[in-house]
């Protein structure tokens, strides 16, 4: 049988962030549907810099997301994730 899913963290969860974006060069984040620019700065300031970083995000990290941005669910909505381990390159 499947383990009990975790749910001792119980809500939303900053993702990983990097101090700089690696090899001195972020990805293009407007590259995700539903990211301008605006957008993609906020990302930036919070240590967001590449399609890998969110490709690994977490429902739980989407939710944080989606909160400090007041969001109404847009980053689920609009497959941001999904979209990102495309652009990442990673198997679909």
């Amino acid at each position: 049988s499947e383990p009990a899913e975790d749910t001792s963290n119980n809500g939303p969860e900053k993702p990983d962030a990097l101090d700089a974006p690696r090899g001195g060069a972020p990805d293009d984040l407007t590259q995700i549907d539903g990211v301008g620019p605006r957008i993609a700065d906020v990302l930036q300031s919070l240590g967001i810099y590449h399609f890998d970083q969110i490709a690994t995000w977490t429902p739980d990290n989407v939710a944080w997301i989606d909160k400090y941005m007041s969001f109404d669910n847009r980053v689920a909505r609009e497959n941001w994730v999904e979209q990102a381990k495309t652009l990442a390159g990673a198997p679909a």
